[in-house]
């Protein structure tokens, strides 16, 4: 990354770069749930108790929570990486 901003890259740019696999993974991750959870569902009807097989809530629930943990994991790693000053980390490597 260092690298990248010695070449000129803006920090947005290099955000993105760094955040770009925890979107990727989180996103295939996500689908992978609702279909897995949406194929399941009939097969638990019988064990939910005063929730409907097809609730809405907990299908954007359990996704919406995934995402913010992603994202939050990923923050001190950028937070990190924004506080180098780029010259620095090239002397070092």
């Amino acid at each position: 990354m260092a690298i990248r901003f010695a070449l000129g890259a803006s920090r947005v740019h290099v955000v993105a770069v760094q955040l770009r696999p925890t979107a990727i993974a989180t996103t295939i991750g996500a689908i992978a749930g609702i279909g897995l959870a949406l194929a399941e569902a009939p097969l638990l009807a019988t064990q939910l108790f005063n929730i409907a097989p097809y609730d809405i809530a907990s299908f954007v629930t359990g996704p919406g929570i995934l995402v913010v943990v992603a994202f939050a994991a990923s923050v001190p790693a950028v937070i990190r990486m924004l506080a180098h000053e780029s010259r620095t980390v090239l002397k070092a490597e």
